[in-house]
């Protein structure tokens, strides 16, 4: 679409183009000179656009949405569980309806349609928001390699991002945390049937509120200090490849950066025996005692556990235990939850888990305790006193503060017309802004101000 409009300016006549270029973004240019110069430059303008995106092979054209698919999941540079993510998001709800549409047939209608029907088929909110960010962002780099236009995904649901966007509250009801009585009975259910070391992960995430994948990268030599009673945080373990395969593979904590954790003297307590049983092991295999905290029982890349393995387990001993179902990030919510509910400040509890202040309060605030009601009665009191003031010093007909100047509009010597010449009126006087005539009026009518005419 383009269009050629004429505008007069100062400086004389111009033309100003106004077209979407091959690109589908929108371009404007101003021509100096004849309309036929201005047609002339948009000619030039589109070739030039055009000539900028790639011709496509016989290949691409053909291209189906599932086979780009593939050659994108392969070729994107991110995390491992955000390329898992994007993997389960076309295995599970995209490629099942649009894998074998040609890739170039696709537009907006069709992923609305799917959104909708995912929604209305139960799915939560950010499941719906997940497919919709998959899209974008693989559409997106289809427009990048020049096979797409325009992305038919991008900026779809905007407008209804208010119903359908996860609000705050959403997340904060859909934490599930353990009471006490649970905790314990899970950890006790824990020790008395697994192994030692799967015993003491679970140990590990009640008592620290780590991420999962940040206690299964934890290292002896390099983290664990039981004399100050502290672990460093530093790395974490992501699924190895699309789909899950079970191996480990060692990169940053979620945020990119270190910390470190306080431990329980019961935590510091079954890490000392668990090293030393490792190192007891180790010496009687004749070998070197693993590096890992938690290792793999069956080994995998690096020696980590596998997470999907350490979920089963759980399920398991929580049957056993005859809980609730929760799961190992549950322990996470748990431990910030009762801090909390425990007196701890916010801060220190954000610098355990490794978050910010805010989403410390945008998940967990609920936990923190009421009903200390000191500043609300501090508040209440003064105000009172405040109220009782007031009430001294009014009186009937008269200022409200003890001036002895009457209100504007019953001072018989200021006229209609004298009012409006010095303070303005919407009509026709000094302003015509109503606020601003009001806020005088109030002042004038109610502080006591004098007038003084010459």
């Amino acid at each position: 679409m383009a269009t050629i409009r004429r505008r007069v300016m100062k400086t004389g006549i111009v033309w100003q183009v106004d077209f979407t270029d091959a690109m589908g973004q929108r371009r404007r240019v101003t021509v100096r000179g004849t309309k036929k110069q201005a047609d002339d430059r948009l000619a030039d303008e589109l070739k030039k656009s055009g000539q900028a995106v790639p011709s496509l092979a016989a290949d691409d054209r053909q291209l189906t949405l599932a086979q780009y698919a593939a050659r994108w999941l392969e070729r994107i540079d991110v995390r491992p569980r955000t390329r898992s993510t994007h993997g389960d998001q076309l295995r599970r709800h995209i490629l099942p309806v649009y894998g074998i549409w040609k890739l170039r047939e696709l537009h907006r209608g069709h992923v609305k349609a799917l959104l909708a029907r995912k929604r209305a088929g139960g799915l939560a909110k950010n499941s719906v928001r997940l497919i919709r960010a998959t899209l974008s962002v693989m559409l997106g780099d289809a427009v990048e390699d020049g096979i797409l236009q325009t992305n038919p995904a991008l900026g779809v649901a905007r407008r209804g991002r208010r119903r359908d966007a996860v609000t705050d509250v959403e997340r904060s009801d859909r934490v599930r945390v353990m009471t006490h009585e649970q905790l314990e009975a899970f950890l006790l259910c824990a020790a008395r049937t697994l192994p030692r070391r799967t015993a003491t992960l679970f140990m590990t995430l009640a008592d620290t509120g780590m991420r999962p994948s940040e206690a299964l990268a934890l290292r002896w030599a390099e983290d664990f200090d039981s004399v100050a009673r502290m672990m460093r945080v530093a790395h974490s373990v992501e699924p190895g490849t699309v789909g899950g395969t079970g191996r480990g593979q060692l990169g940053p904590t979620k945020t990119g950066r270190m910390r470190r954790v306080d431990l329980t003297p019961r935590l510091i307590a079954a890490l000392s025996g668990l090293q030393a049983e490792g190192e007891a092991e180790a010496l009687a295999a004749d070998t070197n005692p693993s590096p890992w905290i938690f290792p793999a029982t069956h080994p995998t890349e690096h020696g980590l556990t596998n997470y999907k393995h350490v979920a089963r387990t759980m399920r398991a001993v929580v049957h056993r235990a005859g809980l609730p179902q929760f799961t190992p990030y549950d322990f996470r919510h748990t431990y910030a939850s009762q801090q909390l509910a425990a007196g701890a400040p916010p801060t220190y509890v954000a610098a355990q888990l490794g978050d910010s202040v805010a989403t410390v309060l945008r998940f967990y605030a609920r936990w923190i305790p009421g009903g200390d009601t000191r500043w609300t009665d501090r508040l209440a009191a003064i105000r009172a006193e405040a109220s009782a003031r007031v009430r001294r010093e009014t009186t009937v007909g008269r200022p409200a503060f003890g001036t002895d100047v009457a209100p504007i509009s019953e001072n018989p010597e200021v006229s209609e017309v004298q009012l409006r010449g010095v303070v303005g009126s919407p009509g026709w006087a000094r302003t015509s802004d109503p606020l601003i005539n009001s806020q005088v009026l109030y002042r004038l009518s109610y502080r006591g101000i004098s007038l003084h005419y010459t």
